[in-house]
């Protein structure tokens, strides 16, 4: 998967940055969805 981000990039006409550490991103990510609570639970329940 490297340098997928320039394809994505190229696909969609968004920048992407690769993380220094990508699991700390994921890890703060989902705590910042699980402070929101309610904010986020539709979008959460709707991936299913």
């Amino acid at each position: 998967l490297e340098k997928i981000h320039l394809k994505l990039a190229r696909c969609t006409g968004v920048k992407y940055k690769i993380p220094e550490d990508p699991l700390r991103c994921v890890v703060l990510g989902t705590g910042m969805a699980l402070e929101q609570g309610d904010a986020v639970k539709d979008i959460l329940t709707s991936v299913q």
